[in-house]
């Protein structure tokens, strides 16, 4: 598969999937979550939501470096050649200062629902800040690829 294939999978799956698995790490133990996430404009960043008091807020605060995984598969036989799933490597960091307004924003356009979680004192935002990308379609076509944060979504 191209690569501009490939991205145009990936901005998909990052626009129509709501949820994502969250993956951290504690102790040299794996650890997934469940998260609704959003992607920036640039494609550079995922955000989610969580509570200051989670043990997934906990990990990422000792180990911000995760995975996420995001899939369009609908649980039946086609999934083997139909399905898309992406995993995202990067690092987490809370979304303060100037960005967080419009960070806070694109979160609620895909999530509307949230918006009292997102706003309350035990709750924080959150960017993972993409690294990698790895693309499996066909249940084995496998693309990567790397993200370069200081220019453009993809080098």
């Amino acid at each position: 598969m191209e690569l501009h294939k490939a991205q145009e999978i990936v901005r998909d799956l990052f626009k129509k999937q709501s949820f994502s698995v969250l993956a951290t790490q504690m102790d040299k133990q794996p650890y997934t979550s469940l998260v609704a996430f959003a992607s920036t404009d640039d494609t550079r960043s995922l955000l989610f939501v969580t509570g200051l008091s989670t043990s997934k807020f906990m990990h990422i605060k000792k180990n911000p470096h995760v995975a996420m995984l995001i899939d369009n598969r609908l649980n039946n036989p086609q999934d083997v050649n139909q399905a898309a799933a992406v995993t995202v490597l990067g690092d987490v960091t809370a979304v303060r200062g100037e960005k967080r307004e419009d960070f806070c924003h694109i979160y609620l356009l895909k999530h509307p629902h949230l918006k009292d979680f997102l706003q309350a004192p035990s709750s924080v935002l959150l960017a993972l800040m993409i690294r990698k990308i790895i693309l499996v379609t066909k249940f084995q076509q496998v693309v990567e690829w790397e993200v370069d944060n200081e220019s453009s979504m993809i080098k």
